[in-house]
């Protein structure tokens, strides 16, 4: 009887390739299949196309290259962030002006611009002093937002949030108010998380590497680093939570913070050695930090409280230091294509080719107003607000759909207008959601909550537990009691 032995192990067999497939399947689907992750980025050395490198194979969700472009290169799927590469000209003026970046705006609609790189770094380009750093923001804040209303804007990165820089930080905020009466306005923030070495170069010049001493601080030397601490990721993090609180402090609470340029500066050969597999090493511990880190009271609500929201290694390409993700072959110009993947970037593709990409849906908030009308049996229009998020790590947009209800005793529900659809990325993306509503018999109703819940119409929800805001309780009917006015 071989036959039938031999067909039944060749169905086993069989199905044991069939759930293999599935298992991988499975296994592909929950890594996201590919999918670009919005938490990912790299910074694209100067204004290289970012086309010429295949930042979809490491899942790179937005790019920045220290520009602000009028015709961006920019990959399929992926969000650009401009920078303006402000610099200070003369004692309190800047560079460029408004009209300069037109094109810019115009081709960039719905932005997160930031304004500037580095000015708290001396002797370079974008040195600036802080109240000539003040004078730019607050122009070409208003600037921007004037031609693109639904811009964000951010201040320029600082190189490192150590408390020298943040007294440069301080600074600016006061030489703002001072100047305009108001406190500096920010729809979020980014800096650079390097751990370099501060001190003067004037005081200590045989020992003024890194990022020595901002302008307008008065201070001869800030962190004393050595190039072993360029990997210290327990600093690296704690970083993070000191600018975190940081802003929490200065009124910046619930903000995204974007970490929009780190990475290894120093040579692979400087002692104790900073080869690909070391750099590897902290690039991915700080991805894995960045991407969970997270705190109820420093944290941003609408992204599970997450300290950091974006992130971006430096750099695509870097023939004058260390982490470059791509080298070029061509060896007479290494700024030109083709490109060859380096071991780091290897390493940063092989780190995200097993996540997954998610969605996770929240209401954060739900509030109500009623417009009463005269009289116990008279309608009543309510009109409710809701604020919603996403704080997954998918790239593209989640379909949702969002609806009011009244919860009604024993169990049922009565809905309150028809259910709205919107569409939101990850990394706590926000959306608005308002109904009015008139109730013709509010007195059947006083007192009952009312809630809002977000729920996913495409990609599967990983906790639908914080899916629903509320109550607001709904309230009576309005009773109108004149008052009589005569004589005693």
């Amino acid at each position: 009887r071989p036959l039938p032995l031999l067909c039944v192990s060749l169905g086993l067999l069989l199905l044991f390739f069939l759930a293999l497939a599935t298992s991988r399947a499975s296994a592909a689907e929950e890594a996201g299949n590919g999918e670009l992750l919005c938490r990912f980025g790299a910074g694209v050395y100067r204004d290289l196309p970012a086309t010429d490198f295949d930042l979809a194979a490491l899942r790179v969700g937005w790019i920045v290259n220290f520009t602000a472009s009028e015709t961006p290169t920019v990959p399929a799927g992926m969000t650009y962030a401009p920078l303006v590469d402000l610099r200070q000209v003369g004692e309190d003026d800047y560079a460029p002006k408004g009209p300069a970046l037109d094109a810019a705006i115009a081709a960039n609609p719905g932005a997160d611009w930031l304004l500037g790189t580095e000015p708290d770094r001396p002797y370079l380009l974008y040195a600036m002093e802080p109240a000539v750093y003040a004078h730019a923001y607050h122009d070409l804040y208003a600037y921007i937002r004037a031609r693109d209303p639904e811009a964000h804007i951010f201040p320029a990165g600082i190189v490192q949030p150590t408390p020298l820089r943040l007294q440069y930080l301080d600074l600016v905020l006061e030489a703002y108010q001072a100047r305009y009466g108001v406190p500096l306005p920010a729809d979020g923030w980014s800096i650079h998380n390097f751990m370099l070495n501060e001190r003067s170069c004037a005081v200590y010049p045989d020992d003024c590497w890194g990022a020595e001493i901002p302008p307008g601080v008065d201070a001869d030397e800030g962190l004393r680093a050595t190039p072993v601490d360029s990997i210290d990721v327990e600093r690296f993090v704690a970083q993070l939570y000191a600018f975190r609180r940081w802003m929490v402090e200065r009124g910046y609470t619930n903000q995204p913070l974007y970490i929009s340029e780190y990475g290894m500066l120093m040579p692979p050969d400087l002692p104790p050695g900073f080869p690909p597999p070391v750099v590897s090493e902290f690039m991915t511990r700080t991805f894995a930090a960045m991407a969970t880190e997270a705190d109820p009271e420093l944290g941003y609500a609408p992204d599970g409280g997450r300290l950091v929201q974006r992130f971006a290694w430096y750099a695509t390409v870097e023939p004058y230091f260390n982490g470059g993700l791509w080298a070029s072959t061509n060896y007479t110009n290494p700024l030109s294509p083709p490109y060859v993947l380096t071991p780091i970037g290897a390493a940063y593709r092989d780190y995200t080719a097993g996540l997954p990409a998610t969605t996770d849906l929240a209401s954060l908030e739900l509030a109500g107003t009623d417009a009463g009308s005269p009289g116990a049996a008279g309608p009543l229009t309510v009109a409710l607000t809701a604020t919603v998020s996403n704080s997954g790590s998918r790239a593209a947009t989640t379909t949702a759909s969002v609806r009011f209800y009244v919860a009604l005793p024993g169990g049922g529900a009565l809905q309150l207008g028809d259910p709205q659809t919107i569409a939101l990325s990850g990394c706590g993306a926000t959306a608005v959601v308002t109904a009015t509503t008139t109730l013709p018999t509010p007195a059947a109703l006083q007192g009952l909550p009312v809630y809002v819940e977000v729920t996913s119409a495409g990609h599967p929800d990983i906790d639908p537990t914080n899916n629903r805001a509320g109550p607001w309780l709904l309230p009576g009917p309005r009773v109108y009691l004149p008052a009589i006015r005569g004589s005693p």
